[in-house]
């Protein structure tokens, strides 16, 4: 009740008055739909009456095989973080992705969107690439491979230059890019595997385990 209470009122009387964008998001407890969860759903009919009346977007769009749930307990699983706003800054939405958080036992949720009016006078955009990938013996062979196609393509250009700054400069810094990418998201999938794991062993873990795992704490405490 008191939870129905704040989405009829408090949350009501923080809105702004006046027309603007709004981004509402944190950890809800509850869900509109079952999709968002696993087992019986916790709904709040008070918080699907909020976001309907005002038009809200909900910014994670639900894939049946790709819950991404962000709570996980010894019962279930749920998307109870959520992120929403109102329809021109979802389509200014340029990306949005789940984080494992070492502080917390929710998954963080991150949304880019991009603000504000493209600007005719911007400054030369400077590409960073992450020059410790070289360091690396495999990079190194898939630069040598790709190295050698680009050769093959020198002679549909005027000259060195022009094979350069055409091909061999954008190929580079996407060769980067890409292999870049391909190891963030690697590392985000192992991140999210060990704490599906983590979760999986205190939900399935005996009374024995249980027992044990608080006297060890509590020894740490004594010591």
């Amino acid at each position: 009740m008191e939870r129905e209470y704040l989405f009829n009122t408090d949350v009501t009387f923080l809105l702004p008055t006046d027309s603007t964008e709004v981004l509402i998001a944190g950890d809800f407890n509850r869900v509109i739909s079952q999709a968002d969860c696993t087992g019986k759903p916790n709904t709040s009919r008070a918080l699907a009456t909020l976001i309907r009346v005002m038009g809200l977007c909900d910014v994670w769009k639900t894939h049946p095989h790709i819950p991404a749930y962000t709570h996980y307990t010894n019962v279930g699983a749920s998307r109870i973080d959520r992120i929403y706003i109102t329809d021109p800054l979802q389509r200014r939405k340029q990306g949005l992705e789940t984080v494992a958080a070492g502080f917390s036992d929710h998954f963080a949720v991150i949304i880019w969107v991009a603000l504000g009016g493209i600007s005719i006078l911007q400054k030369a955009r400077v590409c960073r690439m992450n020059t410790t990938l070289l360091e690396e013996s495999s990079f190194r062979k898939i630069i040598k491979k790709q190295w050698g196609k680009w050769k093959k393509n020198i002679r549909y250009y005027a000259n060195k230059v022009m094979w350069w700054d055409k091909l061999v400069k954008r190929r580079i810094q996407h060769t980067f890019q890409r292999e870049g990418a391909e190891r963030n998201r690697r590392w985000r999938e192992l991140g999210n595997h060990y704490y599906d794991m983590i979760y999986r062993v205190i939900r399935y873990q005996s009374p024995q385990a249980e027992k044990a795992i608080h006297l060890r704490k509590l020894k740490v405490k004594i010591i």
